[in-house]
């Protein structure tokens, strides 16, 4: 009787011991498991941080509405039929322009995602950059016009612009250009490769915002 005690009491111990060790273990997993997490995080904001740094890179390629010598500014990626990109162009853009870009407060870079075989909407992105740049603030609605409207044709287009800067006899030349549409290409696959998957999207001073925001919020960015 004594010896079947004895030996009830060590197989006893013997579990207790197992289940400790088993504890043991498990919170040294969990520990190591939160140690990597953590650590991934990090890793991964500042891998975050280094793509949107090399967005925030504004050139002189970019099609920029406002005044471009003012340090503020919202970048906006957008692509056709998007219902998103829509309602926040036909209801909220109006009032970050009114409010946040004729007064002066921020510039608006419009960069515009679309596959390369799209030649109507390379086009109006080239025709919305040289009324920009030729323009210098002259042109801002039409600017947003030739990219936010579906023109149906190229000459529809050429002759919208000829008339703006009826001066300029050679526009083709001009709109051609090879160093713009490479840019222009090469800006899409870096946001792309940057992680500007959904539309809209913005950077704000740096600061990305997926999804349409009120002018509330470019505001209060805007005044950090």
């Amino acid at each position: 009787m004594k010896i079947k005690n004895i030996i009830f009491v060590i197989l006893f111990i013997e579990v207790q011991l197992l289940l400790g060790l088993a504890v043991f273990q498990y919170i040294q997993t969990f520990e190591l498991e939160t140690k990597v997490k953590r650590t991934n995080t990090f890793l991964y904001e500042i891998y975050d941080e280094k793509r949107n740094s090399s967005l925030e890179v504004i050139d002189e390629y970019d099609v920029i509405v406002g005044n471009p010598d003012i340090e503020q500014s919202i970048i906006f990626y957008f692509k056709d039929n998007c219902d998103a990109c829509e309602s926040f162009e036909s209801n909220i853009l109006p009032d970050v322009y009114d409010n946040l870009v004729a007064t002066g407060k921020t510039k608006l870079i419009f960069r515009k995602l679309y596959p390369a075989n799209d030649s109507l909407s390379s086009f109006s992105h080239q025709c919305a950059y040289f009324a920009s740049k030729k323009g210098k603030g002259k042109y801002d609605k039409e600017v947003m016009d030739f990219l936010l409207t579906n023109s149906s044709s190229i000459e529809e287009m050429t002759k919208k612009l000829s008339g703006l800067f009826p001066e300029h006899k050679n526009l083709s030349k001009h709109l051609e250009a090879q160093d713009i549409i490479t840019s222009f290409r090469a800006k899409i696959q870096n946001s792309r490769k940057a992680g500007i998957n959904k539309t809209p999207t913005f950077l704000v001073n740096g600061q990305k915002l997926i999804g349409a925001r009120k002018l509330a919020k470019f505001e209060e960015l805007l005044s950090q």
